[in-house]
């Protein structure tokens, strides 16, 4: 029976030998402590390394090993103190080792720790963020929890701000986000083909994405504006003459707020696996079809929000309705991730859409649109332009948030919230063609092998 072996690499006691032995690209085979002709090569944020450049700290978490291209599991490697402990080795064991990072842990380590997030406080939702460093205020919340009127701190700085918790996500650690001018957010990522940005970071350590385009079109470095951003043009609903079809999904009848906002049957813009063009189509092509390499990347507990919560109206029919937007992001600018329907006529979680098992169980697959409280957050304000603005694709483009039924006497209307070519919020009929970017959430244990965020150097997930 082979003895398994260790490597136990000190960044301070073995820093000579770490040098010699890899500067000469040779592997230091353990059966015999011996350097062996076996070339083998060290990847550092996909670049291989032959000098000093060797990993001496927690920078890169995980390390992976590759025989003849194919991915070792037993092979393991974990940090102590400022050693690297490398496990399951065998006695011929040749491979490139590749050092790679959680992106999860990647981003908030490169937006300074958690420490430094939280203290940047609580921004003015009031305001367009401007293009500057983000300084302390405070402590406070990015990712806003529903919790009555938002204590008075004020930020209109750009960068990646810590916030409290949605309830929905059964948080365990903190929540962040991503906010403000695109020169100064960090939050391109290759994934699966596709160029995605971060929206944030969940606070169940979920990492929330929206669509940027094929890799294939933009092969050097991922677009930031374009039709190309987005997926495929497509209309909300084919049918825009009553509150019933408000949602993610929606009723078959609407005499009462429970048949009218049932959860029955899906909106065009979700539609089902055979119709191309809908989110569904394009989940079961782009990453169901793909295989476990992919999937396994995938949050299946991932919750998207459709709020049909009511301002004003009782959203039946054709009653004249101001949905929750108008009371949380028209009126008084308090973004929220809080997805409760309060309305008392269906239950708490009838909003909060997700595959079998979280939320209201009702989706085929995890995958969504961004929301409008989504978009505040990230640095859009009603009726106020932001050219600058991350989320900007110069194209108008689908929320999953309504916004208001209006009955008038010459005509019957739904309206839902878009992200507007001003990089401010729009609102279009839901029958509507506009764009559609999809929304997924990768898993919190996702690996990088390289990238810092930047559009010169996305991370590349693993």
């Amino acid at each position: 029976m082979k003895r398994k072996q260790v490597i136990i690499i000190g960044s301070i006691a073995l820093i000579a030998l770490i040098i010699a032995v890899y500067q000469s690209l040779t592997l230091f085979n353990n059966k015999d402590n011996e350097r062996k002709e076996n070339l083998i090569a060290f990847f550092v944020d996909g670049e291989p390394q032959t000098g000093n450049d060797f990993p001496t700290n927690k920078e890169f978490s995980h390390v992976r090993c590759y025989v003849d291209g194919e991915y070792r599991e037993n092979i393991t490697g974990t940090w102590e103190n400022n050693s690297l402990e490398i496990n399951g080795f065998t006695s011929k064991t040749d491979c490139n080792v590749y050092f790679v990072s959680l992106l999860r842990d990647r981003i908030i380590e490169d937006n300074g720790g958690i420490a430094a997030i939280i203290n940047r406080g609580i921004p003015d939702y009031a305001t367009v963020p401007t293009n500057t460093t983000p300084e302390t205020n405070g402590t406070g919340s990015g990712l806003f929890a529903t919790r009555g009127s938002i204590p008075g701190w004020t930020d209109t700085n750009t960068g990646l701000f810590a916030g409290t918790r949605a309830a929905h996500e059964h948080a365990t650690q903190e929540s962040f986000y991503f906010r403000g001018h695109n020169d100064r957010v960090h939050n391109h990522v290759q994934f699966a083909g596709f160029w995605w940005r971060v929206i944030r970071i969940e606070g169940n350590g979920n990492i929330r994405l929206i669509y940027n385009g094929t890799v294939a079109a933009n092969p050097t470095q991922p677009p930031l504006t374009g039709a190309g951003t987005n997926f495929a043009i497509s209309a909300f609903n084919s049918y825009d003459g009553n509150n019933m079809i408000t949602g993610f999904r929606h009723g078959t009848s609407c005499t009462s707020y429970a048949t009218c906002h049932a959860n029955i049957a899906p909106s065009i813009i979700l539609g089902t696996t055979t119709d191309m063009g809908s989110l569904n189509w394009w989940y079961l092509t782009n990453i169901q079809n793909r295989g476990t390499a992919i999937t396994s990347k995938i949050a299946t507990n991932a919750i998207f929000c459709s709020d049909r919560n009511l301002y004003l109206g009782t959203g039946i029919g054709t009653t004249h309705t101001n949905y929750g937007y108008q009371n949380r992001l028209l009126d008084n600018k308090r973004p929220s991730l809080q997805c409760i329907n309060r309305t008392g006529h269906v239950p708490g979680n009838h909003d909060q859409f997700g595959i079998s098992g979280n939320g209201n169980g009702t989706l085929t697959y995890p995958i969504g649109l961004i929301t409008s409280d989504e978009v505040a957050l990230a640095g859009a304000v009603v009726y106020i332009n932001n050219p600058e603005l991350w989320l900007r694709n110069e194209t108008d483009f689908w929320t999953m948030t309504p916004t208001w039924f209006a009955s008038q006497p010459q005509y019957l209307y739904l309206v839902g919230s878009t992200v507007n070519t001003h990089g401010s919020f729009g609102h279009f009929r839901r029958n509507s063609r506009i764009g559609l970017r999809p929304v997924i959430s990768l898993h919190p244990n996702v690996l990088i092998t390289q990238g810092n965020g930047t559009r010169d150097n996305p991370f590349i997930v693993n």
